[in-house]
């Protein structure tokens, strides 16, 4: 039995030769084209658990996956079912009567330029199944938490009300947590933004890369938790360049990891080769 969901990316174009690394026959997680834009995940499931432990054990590798694929891929991956919020109303002929039709307003936001798409490339694939590895062993909970619930909030929509800027601080909370305990190894930023800077610095990036975390932190700072003076809208734009900020800090540091795995597992790469 198997059990399968169906992922949709906006900036990439799903080729043929896409997720050769995810179709061996023996592999109990099997990823594979559907369309230009559409991904078919399908994981195996284990016929000594109950179907319920099986669906939710294929819910943690879906997640892993579309982590691994946002972020080796630098792109945007999400759910092509929307588990989203939508208003509801009933048709009745009298007050209080039977239902005759039930409607839901559903809004599907345009979260980027779906008119600019890259070639999901064989680099991608071998980016994102490393990082499926790391994701998929659950030791980065608050990052992953974070992460996955921006993805929901751009993507969701309550008719006229987005969550761009509940999804822009999510993905912000992600690299502020990411840098703070896993680069710096500490348990509070004294100066924000100039340890935000400094570490980003100190992982090889480029001076004016470090220099858009200044434009974004001040994106953030014009957020506040008190209604006096109502917070700017924040637009899809700033956040996917937030997202695609996180991305490139965290696939730079979680390559590091998957290959320490790949190394205990398989030997050093010289070994392999030998």
């Amino acid at each position: 039995m198997w059990i399968s969901c169906v992922l949709i990316s906006e900036g990439h174009l799903i080729q043929h030769s896409s997720f050769r690394r995810f179709q061996s026959e023996e592999a109990n997680v099997r990823a594979s084209r559907i369309d230009d834009n559409r991904i078919r995940l399908s994981v195996r499931a284990n016929p000594s658990l109950p179907e319920s432990e099986n669906i939710r054990n294929a819910h943690v590798i879906t997640k892993a996956l579309i982590l691994a694929l946002n972020v080796g891929a630098l792109g945007y991956f999400y759910w092509e079912n929307d588990p989203w919020v939508h208003p509801q109303f009933t048709i009745t002929d009298d007050i209080g009567g039977d239902a005759r039709k039930t409607i839901s307003l559903i809004v599907a936001p345009r979260v980027g330029d779906s008119e600019h798409r890259f070639p999901f490339s064989d680099m991608d694939e071998y980016r994102t199944a490393l990082l499926f590895g790391v994701f998929a062993r659950g030791s980065t909970h608050v990052l992953e938490d974070e992460y996955c619930r921006g993805l929901l909030l751009l993507r969701m929509q309550f008719c006229e009300i987005d969550f761009r800027r509940d999804a822009f601080m999510c993905f912000y909370r992600a690299l502020e947590h990411f840098v703070t305990r896993r680069v710096l190894g500490v348990a509070k930023l004294q100066n924000e933004l100039k340890q935000l800077q400094s570490c980003i610095r100190s992982l090889g990036f480029r001076d004016d890369v470090v220099e858009e975390m200044r434009e974004l932190y001040a994106v953030r700072s014009s957020q506040t938790a008190h209604a006096q003076n109502l917070p700017r809208q924040i637009t899809g734009e700033e956040v996917l360049k937030l997202k695609i900020f996180v991305d490139i800090i965290l696939n730079k540091e979680l390559l590091k990891e998957a290959n320490k795995i790949m190394e205990q597992k398989y030997g050093p790469p010289h070994a392999a080769r030998s």
